[in-house]
């Protein structure tokens, strides 16, 4: 008996240490959570791939039974499992501290850097921090799991830093002087060193929280010390501005800066540094004079090497305005030049380091129409006024930025090309009549052209590519219209090129598609050859032209693709042909 007695007492005695021992295992957790997912899985085991026993909408409560790493235990609907614990809110009471009536200040002295995995006061200082910002809404445990890392990827991605989770020294400086509290209406701005660098909204860093010092000093900002330049900070610097009459545009330019700190950031007063002056020159040729009011390319290029100088902020628009003028203004300033506003030669050369080209009428013209008569044709190698008024023109289309010169050098050679393949013409850089058409409407008169004979078997299937697009002109009505070659090995399977090719086809057969020969010329890459088409529409078509397939142009030994022949009636209208000119 005495022996059962004792049996019983021990068992007794274990039960209630287990007890007390799954007591203590057990966190003081929050009774409830609520599901912040339109849909939460709820898992067998605490792990994202274990199997799924549930599924809890959005706002549904969860019953907490303990917690392991980042995972809760529930109870739901019934059933056991587990969630994350980024996907719920605990709704009460142990675990979460209210946190929205405190200040990050009176956190105390900011926390050691910290990682995923890592655990302790420091962590739980960050969490009780980021709850502060609103970037954490998870348990304040000071367990460093994924909920805290995508809580800090989440802030280093509004403040701009690294996104890598992990609350190092400059993630907790940023968070840590938010709310530093420090009195700098005490101080003055001299105090605060060498002025910041020109900044604008959407920037950060040192030179924003410098700048913000300097303006809560000066009684213009009473906003947070956070070095992120948001619209407190603008409308701060735009207030200033509007009190110094200068430019209200909310940027922390050149001007502004002196105006501020009294002294041009620095590095910027006074001197181009070589390396300015290298990145000035890249932008190319030196632009012409320009004033206030004036819209143009040489506007854009001055705002662009103002830019680079540090005397400007804002966009290259090519707009002559006022944040222009007030730019140039500081750089004659501190240049010593006639502080007007004006971009004149002087200016110029000081900025770009010579005076401007002085431009004849080709040059300054600003459509293609003042410039004449079209050009002859010219190519690599070529000089003189034809190759600079080509050059002037296609300035003016917007694909050469180069100097007009008149010398067909690669620049204009890759401005032809592209011109060219803009629109469907042969890439080959030479500027001959098609060329010419295409950028000044029409051809020059004075330029003739031999017709020349095409032997279609001794290289001369490879003269005109496929791909290419080339005029035909009908040798007894003199109508010419623009086709583009298709495919054809033996001749050119040829596509009229557009509608009103088709229907200049059209007209040339009377108004009825045939298989009758005629006597053509074919105009290409500056050289004219005799041909000879039909006109009946067969096989594939790739345009859309109303032209349904393609149709046959043959040169001299030229053959069908039916009977691989050279065809007799072909050659003759090709014989003929060679009797008629462009």
């Amino acid at each position: 008996m005495p022996e059962k007695s004792n049996r019983s007492r021990r068992i007794s005695v274990f039960l209630c240490v287990l007890f007390c021992m799954v007591l203590l295992c057990v966190p003081a957790l929050a009774d409830t959570a609520t599901v912040n997912v339109k849909a939460l899985n709820i898992r067998k085991s605490a792990s994202a791939t274990s199997t799924r026993v549930a599924v809890a909408p959005k706002g549904a409560e969860l019953t907490i039974v303990s917690k392991s790493g980042d995972w809760y235990k529930i109870k739901y609907d019934g059933k056991s499992g587990y969630v994350s614990a980024e996907y719920v809110k605990v709704k009460s009471s142990t675990t979460t501290t209210k946190m929205t009536e405190t200040k990050i200040s009176e956190l105390g002295n900011p926390p050691s850097p910290t990682k995923k995995g890592d655990s302790g006061k420091n962590v739980l200082k960050l969490q009780k921090a980021l709850t502060i910002l609103k970037y954490y809404s998870g348990a304040l445990d000071g367990d460093y799991g994924d909920a805290t890392v995508k809580s800090v990827k989440k802030y280093q991605k509004a403040k701009k830093l690294t996104q890598d989770g992990v609350a190092g020294k400059d993630t907790i400086d940023s968070i840590f002087s938010v709310d530093s509290g420090e009195k700098m209406t005490e101080k003055k701005v001299s105090d605060l060193g060498d002025p910041p660098q020109p900044t604008k909204e959407g920037d950060s860093g040192k030179n924003v929280l410098k700048l913000q010092k300097a303006l809560t000093i000066l009684k213009y900002y009473s906003g947070a010390l956070d070095g992120d330049y948001g619209e407190a900070t603008v409308k701060a610097v735009k207030k200033y501005q509007k009190a110094k009459k200068l430019t209200q545009d909310g940027v922390a330019g050149r001007g502004t800066i002196k105006a501020i700190f009294g002294k041009y950031p620095a590095g910027t007063s006074g001197e181009i540094t070589t390396a300015q002056a290298k990145k000035i020159a890249a932008l190319g040729s030196i632009p012409q004079a320009s004033k206030f009011g004036d819209k143009n390319t040489y506007v854009t290029k001055l705002q662009k090497a103002l830019k680079i100088a540090g005397y400007f902020s804002g966009n290259a628009t090519g707009y002559y305005g006022e944040a222009t003028k007030t730019a140039v203004k500081a750089f004659q300033s501190d240049f010593k030049l006639s502080a007007d506003g004006v971009a004149g030669n002087s200016t110029i050369k000081v900025l770009f380091g010579d005076e401007p080209e002085v431009l004849d009428a080709i040059t300054t013209a600003k459509t293609i129409s003042a410039l004449g008569e079209a050009p002859l044709s010219s190519e690599s190698g070529d000089s003189g006024e034809k190759v600079k008024k080509l050059q002037q023109a296609l300035k003016i289309k917007g694909y050469f930025s180069g100097k007009v010169d008149g010398k067909y050098g690669d620049a204009t050679v890759t401005a032809v090309k592209k011109f060219q393949k803009k629109k469907g013409l042969s890439q080959d850089g030479v500027a001959g009549r098609s060329t010419i058409k295409a950028l000044f409407g029409s051809n020059n008169s004075k330029e003739t052209y031999t017709t020349e004979t095409l032997d279609w078997f001794n290289g001369g299937a490879n003269v005109i590519p496929r791909g290419a697009v080339f005029e035909v002109k009908d040798c007894l009505t003199g109508k010419t219209f623009t086709v583009r070659r298709w495919a054809g090995a033996n001749h050119i399977d040829a596509e009229p090129y557009t509608k009103d090719d088709t229907a200049i086809m059209k007209k040339i057969y009377g108004g009825s598609w045939s298989w009758a020969r005629r006597a053509v010329l074919v105009k290409y890459n500056g050289h004219v050859y005799a041909g000879s088409m039909n006109g009946m529409p067969h096989g594939t078509t790739t345009i859309n032209n109303d032209f349904d397939g393609h149709f046959c142009i043959h040169f001299y030994g030229s053959k069908t693709h039916g009977t691989q022949k050279v065809d007799a009636q072909h050659q003759s209208c090709v014989k003929r042909a060679l009797k008629y000119s462009w």
